[in-house]
């Protein structure tokens, strides 16, 4: 569940950009987890099955991506991110989250492959995560990838200190479609990287 921070994040030249989507997946395959179990367990940094910390491991979930390559359709939302950090200027790489930093705001898995149903609780604790990465990785541009963490997490975060947006789930239907006012997800996210990228360029971040 650690955030992952990209090689190039800290560069004191560089925007800073900190992606927050919504949580990780557990295959369908696997026994559903309660949410207190899951809190007192995996949460509480208690043992838990290698298969299902394998499938929360933020940081080795993206070291996956290798030029342009990402496997397994369930991380098509990395595939897809990483797709717009390249048109909208970053330097092609072999992994493009090496500029970025990247968390999911939720701290348990969704289950049954699908979309997460949270609870108090679940806003709770991500509302607390949230803030503290905020503290501690300093971001100057924060891009939420996630319709339903903008509206259920950061209604009650303080965005002193750094540009935000909101784009629709990088593995979404929106994120191609466009909406009433005729943008899409994916238009929305690289303006706002090429936003943060020439702003950067220009010393203008804060």
């Amino acid at each position: 569940m650690l955030p992952f921070v990209g090689a190039d994040f800290p560069r004191l030249d560089g925007p800073r950009i900190l992606i927050i989507a919504e949580s990780h997946y557990l295959p369908k395959k696997m026994p559903e987890i309660p949410v207190d179990d899951w809190y007192e367990t995996y949460g509480a940094g208690q043992p838990t099955s290698a298969s299902v910390a394998a499938h929360c491991n933020t940081r080795a979930t993206i070291g996956y991506g290798n030029n342009g390559r990402w496997g397994a359709k369930g991380l098509r939302i990395f595939a897809n991110l990483e797709s717009e950090f390249f048109s909208a200027g970053f330097e092609r790489c072999q992994n493009g989250f090496r500029y970025v930093a990247f968390m999911n705001a939720f701290q348990r898995p969704a289950m049954n492959g699908k979309s997460i149903v949270d609870c108090e609780l679940d806003r709770k604790i991500a509302q607390g995560a949230v803030r503290h990465v905020l503290k501690v990785l300093r971001p100057r541009y924060v891009c939420v990838a996630s319709s339903k963490v903008w509206r259920a997490i950061f209604c009650n975060i303080d965005t002193a200190g750094f540009e935000c947006c909101a784009v629709a789930h990088a593995a979404s239907a929106w994120w191609n479609r466009r909406n009433r006012h005729g943008a899409n997800g994916r238009l929305q996210f690289r303006n706002f990287i090429q936003n943060a990228l020439r702003a950067s360029q220009r010393g203008g971040s804060n």
